[in-house]
């Protein structure tokens, strides 16, 4: 899948990964070259700055727009969420019903030690998971790569101040993006 185009294009491809899945008018997206897939972020991202409340295209995708993208794409209402606990069954229950949900993450601009850093917590980047068999599958837009792990070991890093990859190199999730009507029955 196509990395982010830009600084602020992470929300963006995340979105068109998720719809490449979903859309079949946006299949095509998986297939484009770079320079195409750029464009194509650009024109979603100026879609995505004008939905809801404005939001600066310089400052990546809102909450709010990324909530917008994903039920365009999807056909489900999605909903944002603080990460807070409770949520993470919530996020876990969404991904085995086979819904995608999307991650902002953040934390590390402060460069503060535990226990401070958590007060760092203006989301940067955005990532998106699924399941694949019995683990989460997340695409990191900044790398345009898969990372697969344990849903324990996924929450566990979450909450922690140490940088991850699979997160763009940001230290833990901060909003989840969960479509509604998935709890536990």
């Amino acid at each position: 899948m196509h990395k982010q185009a830009t600084d602020t294009t992470c929300g963006i491809a995340a979105a068109l990964q998720v719809a490449a899945k979903h859309v079949p008018s946006v299949h095509k997206y998986a297939d484009m070259n770079a320079a195409e897939a750029a464009l194509e972020q650009e024109r979603v991202h100026r879609i995505a700055s004008r939905m809801g409340v404005p939001w600066p295209r310089r400052l990546g995708t809102s909450t709010w727009a990324m909530t917008g993208l994903l039920n365009r794409a999807t056909g489900l209402t999605y909903r944002r969420y603080a990460w807070i606990p409770g949520i993470e069954d919530l996020a876990l229950s969404a991904l085995k019903r086979g819904a995608d949900v999307a991650f902002f993450t953040g934390g590390g601009t402060l460069k503060l030690k535990e226990p401070w850093c958590f007060a760092d917590v203006i989301p940067r980047h955005v990532i998106t998971a699924s399941m694949r068999g019995e683990q989460i599958e997340i695409f990191e837009p900044a790398e345009g790569k898969y990372w697969t792990m344990e849903w324990n070991d996924f929450v566990a890093r979450s909450h922690s101040c140490t940088r991850e990859r699979a997160f763009g190199n940001w230290q833990r999730v901060l909003v989840a993006v969960i479509p509604e009507g998935m709890e536990k029955t």
